[in-house]
């Protein structure tokens, strides 16, 4: 099985990331993509403390802690855009604008140096997006999801818990399926504008489900779940694990 992995935004790697790296292993060829945001651990408590500063102490650090079976594709540090609305628009109560924009902007990047990669080196089997602050709570069979999604080419898998939404109940921590359907996924954040006009609710899971509704592709409960950010440290710090 040929896998890739596609993290993006700040680089918030937590515990739970290495459960979801437990499931990578022996699982055959694993490419991860990481485009990383240049935010230092200043910035926020869930970016590792000793988080270093410098792309090649960076990667060094990640390969480390990669299975075996794991590579690094490829690995961009960069500076976010500038966050600029250009208009007014119509927020939910449960909406970070600014944290929803750069997630889907981040996603689509990712998503697009993976798509360059496939070019030169052929595609891949099962495309995971993910991120370095979650991970699955039981063990799971990837041959299982590859075969679903094989079988079922318009379906991608998402964890069962964390679903929100309003009007539509979808997690937007993990997404499973191939490269086209993931793709598609990706592509959430050229249409942000076009939806938020045609009234849907300008809110992060809610605008995902409606893409992927707008696509038929199905994201029915998998039997799949994770943990974001359940382990602490007292008092009440995030447990960075192997990362800190």
């Amino acid at each position: 099985m040929k896998i890739a992995v596609m993290i993006s935004g700040q680089p918030r790697f937590t515990r739970e990331f290495d459960l979801f790296l437990s499931n990578l292993n022996n699982q055959g060829q694993t490419d991860f993509f990481f485009l990383l945001w240049n935010t230092p651990p200043t910035d926020s408590n869930i970016i590792p403390p000793t988080w270093p500063n410098s792309i090649d102490a960076v990667r060094e650090k990640i390969r480390n802690n990669l299975p075996p079976n794991g590579n690094i594709a490829r690995l961009e540090i960069v500076t976010p855009p500038p966050f600029a609305p250009v208009k007014e628009y119509r927020l939910t109560p449960w909406t970070n604008h600014r944290n929803m924009w750069y997630m889907f902007y981040g996603i689509k990047q990712v998503n697009a140096m993976r798509e360059e990669h496939e070019q030169q080196n052929g595609k891949y089997d099962l495309v995971i997006r993910a991120r370095p602050d979650a991970g699955f709570v039981d063990e799971l069979k990837l041959e299982n999801i590859l075969e679903h999604v094989t079988a079922h080419p318009k379906s991608i898998v998402v964890p069962d818990n964390h679903r929100h939404g309003i009007g539509i109940s979808i997690n937007d921590l993990i997404g499973m399926g191939t490269g086209e359907t993931m793709s598609t996924y990706a592509s959430v954040f050229d249409y942000l504008d076009q939806y938020h006009d045609s009234d849907v609710p300008y809110h992060n899971e809610t605008l995902l489900g409606h893409h992927l509704n707008v696509n038929s592709i199905d994201y029915s409960p998998s039997g799949v779940n994770v943990y974001f950010r359940d382990f602490h440290r007292p008092p009440e710090k995030i447990d960075h694990g192997r990362w800190a």
